[in-house]
């Protein structure tokens, strides 16, 4: 049996990081900060794939298809990578460097991301940033870091989300329209930019219909109060499947979508 997944290698890790920074090495781990206190190693960090919401496939298919042209070779810092969902769209990266303040599986580098980057200047080909920006107070300054690390004619590709619920609580603090990540782009000095929104309306209204009934039968009380709740939602999931064939090929828009995805070019 032959294992096609390589761990980031040491040795490029050793030379992008500024090793003049306050650090400590654990292993093969750069650790530039204290890891936080209530942070959970893991929330609803399932590999299987039939489990993912609509949403998290929506960032794979979004990812496969702009990370396919990329060399093997190339240089890739993922900055927020949590548990590594995407692992089967880096592992073939000989230089995959996984960033985050909390020490995941894949985490190469710990660090606080809400300060500066503790990477050289010009020092990779591409960043990827997946549903990371809503949870940084202070974007402006992480894309402006963002703009520094990457080479000329380097590449920042992330998602982010729109109408998503509050999650990985007390670290989410912002949600983003495509203006403003256009406005973060254009002010940080990228040279051309592309947002989409990713999915379609059809997933968009059932994600919001099934966390809607699940807050109606925690709050309903009383058995007929319950169970009228139970049979509108049963009508109304009943009719979603039914006409899955033609809604969903109604696709998102920028004014209504569940978030985007982004890619920056430098």
């Amino acid at each position: 049996c032959r294992l096609t997944f390589k761990l980031p290698m040491f040795t490029t890790v050793s030379t992008i990081v500024k090793d003049n920074l306050p650090h400590r090495i654990e292993g093969d781990r750069w650790f530039f900060c204290e890891v936080p206190k209530d942070v959970l190693a893991c929330e609803n960090a399932s590999m299987d794939k039939t489990k993912w919401s609509n949403w998290r496939l929506a960032n794979f298919d979004y990812l496969k298809d702009h990370l396919s042209d990329i060399s093997n070779d190339a240089i890739v810092i993922d900055l927020g990578t949590g548990p590594a969902r995407f692992r089967d769209l880096t592992n073939r990266f000989n230089n995959y460097i996984g960033v985050d303040f909390y020490p995941f599986e894949l985490v190469s580098v710990v660090t606080d991301l809400t300060k500066p980057l503790p990477f050289k200047d010009n020092c990779c080909d591409v960043i990827l940033i997946t549903n990371v920006l809503e949870h940084l107070p202070t974007p402006h300054s992480f894309i402006e870091e963002c703009y520094r690390v990457l080479k000329t004619g380097g590449i920042l590709i992330g998602t982010v989300p729109f109408l998503c619920k509050i999650h990985q609580s007390p670290y989410d603090f912002l949600r983003y329209t495509n203006f403003m990540l256009e406005y973060l782009f254009k002010t940080y000095g990228f040279k051309k930019f592309f947002v989409e929104p990713l999915g379609t309306s059809y997933d968009l209204y059932l994600t919001i219909s099934r966390r809607f009934f699940a807050r109606a039968t925690h709050m309903t009380q009383g058995y007929w109060h319950l169970f009228l709740v139970n049979v509108e939602r049963k009508i109304i999931f009943f009719s979603l499947r039914l006409l899955k064939p033609v809604l969903s090929k109604v696709k998102s828009t920028p004014k209504l979508t569940e978030g985007y995805g982004f890619i920056a070019y430098k």
